[in-house]
């Protein structure tokens, strides 16, 4: 999927991004990445911004809102790229197909059904990242693969 999502990226522009979606995904990184900072240096007595910089690899505060945003932008992109090749394509999550691959992704996480991983992920969420899952299937279907040379 690595090599698909950078080629897509690499070869789409967007013409205009929904900047609530951007903000979104902006706040989310950041949020993790400052949670998971400041419990590090809680464990290990340093400073939050020498945590972070162990962390993420990031001096300062400043630098993560920089990296977030570059992050939601791209995050946001290949979303947009994955929801408009399953409109061209008529790609969609069926109940079927949605059952089955929730169960599958539940489980992997631990959980004993759809319904308590729905709760802490968001059903929403899921279906987006199960059509990412039908769309990057699609596209190995059609791709013609060579060795480099």
């Amino acid at each position: 999927y690595t090599q698909i999502t950078q080629l897509l990226l690499g070869s789409s522009e967007v013409a205009e991004y929904p900047e609530d979606e951007v903000t979104a995904e902006k706040e989310t990184m950041m949020a993790y990445y400052l949670s998971y900072a400041e419990y590090y240096a809680s464990m290990t007595g340093l400073d939050t911004n020498t945590a972070l910089y162990y962390v993420a690899g990031i001096s300062s505060t400043e630098e993560l809102e920089t990296a977030a945003e570059e992050y939601a932008y791209q995050m946001v992109k290949n979303t947009m790229i994955i929801e408009e090749i399953a409109s061209i394509e008529g790609i969609e999550v069926t109940e079927e197909e949605y059952n089955t691959k929730a169960l599958e992704y539940a489980v992997s996480y631990g959980y004993e059904d759809i319904a308590s991983f729905e709760t802490d992920f968001g059903k929403e969420e899921l279906e987006r990242s199960i059509l990412t899952d039908l769309v990057m299937e699609y596209l190995l279907e059609q791709a013609v693969i060579v060795d480099a040379e």
